[in-house]
């Protein structure tokens, strides 16, 4: 099991938008852990949507926006 983040605040990605941002991701998940919620099988963190960089690697994978998401995923 686990939790959906919909990064934005409104849902839509690109227009009026709140992206998101590894701090605030590593956050909610911490929230997982120190609620109890991982003991009870949530261990999963969805990112459904605007964590992505504009364009794809070179083998045309999505990946992380390095400004949001310095660490990587």
């Amino acid at each position: 099991m686990g939790h959906s983040t919909w990064c934005t605040n409104d849902g839509i990605c690109g227009l009026l938008f709140e992206l998101c941002w590894e701090d605030e991701i590593r956050q909610q998940a911490q929230a997982l852990v120190d609620s109890g919620m991982r003991d009870l099988g949530y261990n999963l963190e969805l990112l459904d949507d605007c964590w992505a960089a504009k364009n794809r690697s070179a083998s045309g994978e999505l990946q992380p926006d390095p400004t949001r998401f310095p660490s990587g995923m």
